[in-house]
């Protein structure tokens, strides 16, 4: 991971040169000799791509990694050093600058002779015959709609959904099995998402359980899909009592849950105990490999999933590398001979039809790769080297970020929104002028999904990535890679990491998986660790725990402690001068000013366990860096807004929750490029509310806000009134509890020019009646509305030229649907949730039958619960 490494110090060094020079000045001609030997590394991995297989690269590049690492940690050092000269200067202090100098001058001392290495390893690459390099070739990938992968599966669905259709006298249980990589997750979600499946059952409720299975995360999903909201808080009874509430509540329900890759019998025994035998409208749907469990578990014997044909494994290389082209003629053979080196394995055919998309047409490259893969091994050492292929073929700057998913327990569904800001403070997203950075990690991820790496596990209504993970073959894989690299250490089991550690100060990313208690306990310290991330079950950490953390890990970039209840703010944290990504649980409701400190932050997430709001007491105009502060209550800064030095702003992009009286013009004309905005709190405390003003109207001024959020709080139902008061740059805007009048105030949305996601809920709107304006809403493709009194939609299609998703839940007035919809052309979705008039399924199943009857192949869904 040289490059990885040679990166993320090429970012340090222009954070230091632009904001930071003076610290470093007492070695400032080291630094340069430093910085210019190591940026002329970049280059040389970048022309070198094509020899990484042979020994002599491998070894020089490992070079190259360990004294960029030893670079990075002694220029780091060295800040710390002198960030604390005023206050520590004592002997030893000096002593320690001094050994780092001495670093700097050994360090320079390696560069040289893998300088003078480079040019012997070269010369030698030069005269080998270059038959063993593999064709970097085109890096354009091409994407594909979701859907379009699935291949023989028909008949299996079919089968399956008459299973679980079936009438039964008791609780029925489905179960796959199979090996991994033969798609049993594939088939299990066809499934789960049929139309008929979602006719039949009003509850569904899917569950990833994983070999690292955890049965109150279990319980607690399938709660929140079937409860009824009288549990605040799963977490306050044990596992028993929860799964006893989740019993009750599945007594009489009409219920399908799958329960996707149970490794074990401990799990399945513990679940089923959940799901009432008596229940006869109960259906319970199991991925698993292992076949003695599905055994059990269905009772009978389970459904068999089996390897892919010659001419089926083939067809799922062609759709995957060409959509609904044909393979070329010129690559069919070689195509049919690649998918049958496959095994019949799905995951190794689509992970091979990545490889082959980056260079789809030329044959020099598809003979490459099959001479790479062998025929005659067995099927998952078979998906292990036909995934060992896809990563040795990725480009140097998407290696990190692949390996990175080890980071993460097995099957984690990632948010991408944590993925990026994780990326982005490891510093493995590699600027581009015109870019900013989270365009550049979203093109990264694209590419990764793109080469069939990485899985989406679900999007948004825009249809852009929100949760990922990545398949449990590839995340071994990035376990044992990031280990070998010394990129990441996975703690999942004390005893073993004490036992396998030699060298504790070695490690640079640590995450732990199991109890952090059992590991702080251990007083261990990381003088190189970059990154703590916490993300096994949550604990209390002591008191006397938080003292020794920030002395412990002084170079920590990241540090991710969701998972530990915080009672008091640890005042050793603005120490941790390198920090770019907090994320903590808090028990107290104020955040000290001495945040501000920590100027090199670009992300701040802070969950507060109880209590209305956070004050914040921090100053962030002086985080120069922060791009993200999120709260899971509403901030209200306590910073004396007013006396703001004119011109004074922040590089805030997303800023959510904030309360109402936050929202003062000042504070606004401070966060000029924020994108995303949430305001959550009684509206009547807006600025301009009493005065006479306009409430909302400071938000006009923020030009490149594209997502806003608005949630009313009201103590009473004084009416909120505005005008034309939104940016025009609005994209996706969602209003709660807002009881804005139909007729007044809607005209305000509808002529947002660049509107494309409207959500609408609980009462955001009231009114009988709703006609909308000729003219208004040109952009919107997606309506949701939840939870309204309005009788009457009066509407036709010309209203709406471009909406492609409509969807209304507990709109228990609503007569009906405007049938002019049946003439909407992009309309492609709609979902109905407990309405309570029939006539809306009925304007809903009719708009069905026109658009069908019409044009019989267009695409469109209708979804009616119950």
């Amino acid at each position: 991971m040289a490059d990885a490494a040679v990166g993320v110090f090429l970012g340090l060094a222009k954070d230091l040169i632009t904001y930071n020079y003076n610290l470093i000045s007492g070695v400032k001609d080291d630094f340069d000799v430093i910085h210019e030997d190591i940026k002329g590394f970049k280059a040389f991995l970048h022309d070198t791509t094509g020899w990484r297989d042979f020994a002599s690269m491998t070894d020089l590049t490992a070079r190259m990694r360990d004294v960029t690492y030893e670079a990075e940690d002694a220029i780091e050092t060295y800040v710390i050093l002198k960030y604390g000269k005023g206050t520590l200067e004592r002997l030893w202090e000096f002593k320690k600058l001094h050994n780092v100098a001495e670093d700097f001058k050994c360090i320079k001392d390696r560069l040289k002779r893998i300088k003078e290495d480079k040019i012997h390893v070269v010369q030698t690459l030069q005269r080998l015959d270059d038959s063993r390099r593999l064709a970097t070739g085109s890096t354009g990938v091409l994407g594909l709609a979701q859907g379009d992968e699935v291949v023989g599966l028909d008949n299996e669905t079919r089968e399956l959904i008459d299973q679980l259709t079936v009438d039964s006298d008791e609780r029925k249980v489905v179960a796959i099995a199979g090996m991994p990589g033969l798609g049993k997750t594939t088939l299990a979600n066809k499934v789960f998402t049929d139309p008929h499946i979602e006719l039949k059952f009003m509850y569904r409720v899917w569950v990833r359980v994983s070999q690292q299975y955890n049965r109150r995360e279990v319980l607690r999903t399938i709660w929140h899909k079937v409860g009824d909201g009288s549990l605040s808080d799963p977490n306050n009874i044990s596992e028993d009592e929860l799964s006893d509430k989740v019993r009750g509540h599945l007594a009489e329900k009409h219920c399908l849950i799958a329960l996707d890759d149970i490794w074990t019998d401990k799990a399945w025994n513990e679940l089923q105990n959940a799901f009432p035998r008596e229940n006869s409208k109960l259906r319970i749907l199991v991925t698993t490999r292992e076949n003695s469990l599905a055994f059990r578990a269905q009772e009978g014997k389970p459904f068999p999933l089996k390897l892919l044909d010659t001419d089926k494994s083939f067809q799922l290389l062609e759709k995957r590398v060409f959509r609904k082209q044909k393979c070329p003629d010129h690559l069919r053979v070689l195509g049919e001979e690649i998918s049958k080196k496959c095994g019949g394995l799905p995951l190794a055919i689509v992970i091979i039809a990545g490889i082959l998309l980056q260079s789809r047409t030329e044959k020099k490259w598809w003979e490459d790769i099959s001479k790479r893969v062998t025929e005659n091994v067995a099927q998952e050492d078979k998906c292990r080297e036909i995934v060992r292929l896809s990563y040795d073929n990725l480009p140097y700057h998407l290696r990190a970020c692949f390996l990175y998913f080890g980071i993460f327990p097995q099957s984690f569904q990632v948010p991408v929104s944590k993925l990026y800001s994780l990326w982005i403070a490891e510093g493995l997203v590699i600027p581009e002028e015109g870019i900013e950075l989270d365009e550049q990690a979203t093109k990264y991820l694209q590419e990764l999904v793109d080469r069939n790496l990485v899985l989406v596990e679900k999007t948004d209504c825009t249809n852009k990535i929100k949760l990922c993970r990545v398949h449990d073959v590839l995340h071994d894989l990035c376990i044992k890679e990031a280990r070998q690299e010394n990129m990441i250490n996975q703690i999942r089991d004390i005893d073993h990491f004490i036992r396998s550690s030699r060298d504790w100060d070695t490690h640079r990313r640590l995450s732990i998986h199991n109890s952090v208690l059992e590991y702080l306990a251990l007083k261990a310290s990381g003088a190189r660790v970059r990154s703590f991330l916490s993300l096994g079950p949550e604990a209390v950490l002591p008191v006397s725990e938080i003292k020794h953390f920030p002395g412990a890990f002084q170079l920590l970039r990241v540090l991710d402690v969701t998972s530990i209840l915080l009672q008091r703010f640890p005042k050793l944290l603005p120490k941790l001068v390198h920090l770019r990504y907090v994320a903590m649980y808090i028990d107290f409701d104020v955040l000290s000013p001495d945040v501000s400190k920590l100027s090199k932050m670009q992300v701040l997430i802070v969950k507060v366990k109880k209590g209305d709001c956070l004050q914040i007491g921090a100053n962030i105009w002086e985080m120069y860096q922060l791009r993200h502060l999120e709260t899971n209550v509403p901030a209200c800064f306590s910073f004396p807004l007013t006396k703001l030095r004119q011109g004074v702003t922040s590089p805030i992009r997303t800023l959510g929750l904030v309360s109402p009286e936050t929202c003062i013009a000042e504070f606004l004309a401070t966060i000029p490029r924020v994108k995303k905005l949430g305001v959550h709190g009684d509206l009547q405390n807006l600025p301009g509310v009493h005065g006479g003003e306009v409430a909302f109207e400071g938000f006009s001024r923020l030009s490149y806000l594209e997502i806003l959020k608005i949630k009313n709080e009201p103590r009473g139902r004084s009416p909120i009134s505005f005008q034309s008061c939104f940016p025009r740059s609005i994209r996706q805007l969602t209003l709660a509890k807002t009881h804005l009048d139909w007729r007044k105030h809607m005209t305000t949305l509808e002529n947002l020019p660049n509107l494309v996601v409207l959500k609408l809920k609980d009462n955001a709107f009231v009114g009988k009646y709703w006609k909308p304006k000729n003219g208004g809403f040109l952009n919107l493709e997606v309506f949701h509305v939840k939870g309204t009194d309005l009788e009457i939609w009066d509407a036709c299609s010309d209203h709406f030229p471009a909406l492609t998703t409509i969807a209304l839940k507990y709109c228990d007035a609503l007569k009906g649907i405007p049938s002019d919809f049946a003439n909407l052309p992009n309309l492609q979705k709609m979902v109905l949730h407990c309405n309570t008039y029939r006539g809306v399924a009925a304007s809903a199943r009719e708009i069905q039958r026109i658009k069908l009857e019409e044009k019989p192949d267009v695409l469109f869904k209708l979804s009616v619960f119950p």
